[in-house]
């Protein structure tokens, strides 16, 4: 009892500071605490995250760096080549820098998260097909027109234009007097008289709608608190369920 207290003492007491997660004191310590620690208290591959800007002895920094097959047989055995390497000489552990970890696997309503993958941007541009519905304002330009005064082939009743017969038709003959000319024109004296029965046509032209923003990416990312992760290289081979 005396002996097995001690070891329980010099785990704890081994322990960085800044352990994430806490080593009970109670009911002994485990065989293969998830968390910073000496070799014969962790299994080989396992990650803590603390708060020191160092990884403890027997850990590295997971910065996908480059590791040697020969020199580390245990922990290329469990990790292979899923972050890099040749699969003979070489072989990389996950990059942690500025991410998350996830679980592997699919859940409910989630994409597939497959071993070894780095998913995801801090920021993000919006395509077109991502934008809301909207509208713009548009403006035309060049544009032809056309226009024409419609006459109608019933007689005039007045010789001059007014208010109340203002649309082109047909000149009544006189039978009291005869009339050689029919003077419908004029130098522009007088009144104007708005003339009716006009149709307008518009047809051609541009229509030019205007720019705006400036496509930059915007942040998708939220509140972190960086913390240093590290791997155990030494420990425990862990055993399979």
């Amino acid at each position: 009892m005396q002996k097995e207290r001690s070891k329980k003492q010099w785990i704890i007491g081994r322990a960085p500071l800044a352990l994430l997660t806490i080593i009970g004191a109670i009911g002994g310590v485990s065989q293969a605490q998830a968390t910073c620690g000496p070799p014969d208290s962790v299994y080989i591959g396992s990650v803590c995250a603390t708060a020191a800007n160092f990884c403890p002895v027997n850990y590295i920094e997971l910065a996908g760096q480059t590791l040697s097959v020969s020199s580390n047989q245990a922990l290329f055995s469990l990790l292979g080549c899923e972050w890099g390497g040749d699969c003979r000489s070489s072989f990389a552990v996950p990059d942690m820098r500025g991410r998350s970890p996830v679980g592997t696997g699919q859940g409910n309503g989630l994409s597939l998260m497959r071993l070894g993958q780095y998913q995801g941007w801090e920021t993000h541009t919006l395509s077109v097909a991502e934008m809301p519905v909207h509208n713009h304002t548009a403006t035309l330009s060049s544009a032809a027109i056309s226009a024409s005064l419609k006459a109608y082939d019933g007689n005039g009743a007045s010789p001059t234009p007014s208010a109340s017969n203002s649309h082109f038709q047909t000149v009544a003959k006189n039978s009291f007097q005869v009339a050689d000319e029919a003077n419908i024109y004029g130098s522009g004296t007088g009144s104007p008289v708005t003339m009716e029965g006009f149709d307008v046509a518009l047809s051609g032209g541009n229509i030019n709608v205007g720019l705006t923003g400036n496509s930059n990416a915007f942040n998708i990312r939220g509140p972190v608190t960086p913390l240093t992760h590290c791997m155990a290289t030494e420990g425990l081979y862990p055993p399979r369920n």
